[in-house]
């Protein structure tokens, strides 16, 4: 019987469990020129994993928009504020 890997509940059925890229030991090399590391893999979660796992991905992907978004509005501004050529 497959289990959760992140908090460790038995899952009753391999298509009750939600599968999540998270966390992991292993080392994938993404580029050939540099050695960049990544840890993550896809894993095996129970659904109450799984919904966390989204609601920080969402909540990561809000804050890189609201970045972007303030990012824009300062440019903005400064464009306004200089003096025209």
């Amino acid at each position: 019987m497959p289990t959760c890997y992140l908090c460790g509940q038995s899952i009753r059925s391999l298509a009750a469990g939600f599968r999540r890229k998270v966390r992991t030991g292993e080392y994938v090399y993404r580029s050939r020129s540099k050695a960049v590391r990544t840890s993550y893999g896809l894993r095996v979660l129970c659904s109450r994993c799984a919904k966390r796992i989204d609601a920080q991905d969402l909540r990561q992907e809000f804050l890189w928009l609201l970045r972007f978004a303030i990012f824009l509005a300062i440019l903005y501004i400064l464009s306004r504020l200089a003096p025209p050529l």
